[in-house]
């Protein structure tokens, strides 16, 4: 079987720090899928506002969605706060495009 393009994978991180492990983390395992071929792209949630707070055509909304929309797959790295995943990852989440707009890619619904 052969496609027309590699893999588009997505990483999303859940911290801002300047060290932060969950985007090194991210990082290494962007390294390893490419070896794999896949193409691999990163939304960095620095400057994300938070959802519901500014239009959406606000530059970090519009990226993220733009994103969202270019990737087959993601994948989510995020320190764990509270049990929970971070507030700056749940925000990301939220800005996705919902299953019901328009798209040129097919979506898959659980």
């Amino acid at each position: 079987m052969s496609f027309a393009h590699p893999p588009r994978i997505l990483f999303l991180y859940g911290s801002v720090r300047e060290r932060s492990y969950s985007r090194l983390l991210a990082e290494e395992a962007a390294r390893i899928i490419q070896d794999f071929g896949a193409e691999v792209k990163f939304f960095d949630p620095r400057d994300l506002p938070i959802y519901g707070s500014v239009p959406e055509t606000h530059p970090k909304v519009q990226e993220l969605r733009d994103l969202s929309q270019w990737s087959e797959g993601q994948v989510w790295s995020s320190p764990e706060m509270h049990g929970q995943i971070t507030g700056i990852l749940k925000t990301s989440l939220t800005g996705f495009p919902s299953a019901s707009e328009p798209s040129d890619q097919p979506r898959v619904k659980p």
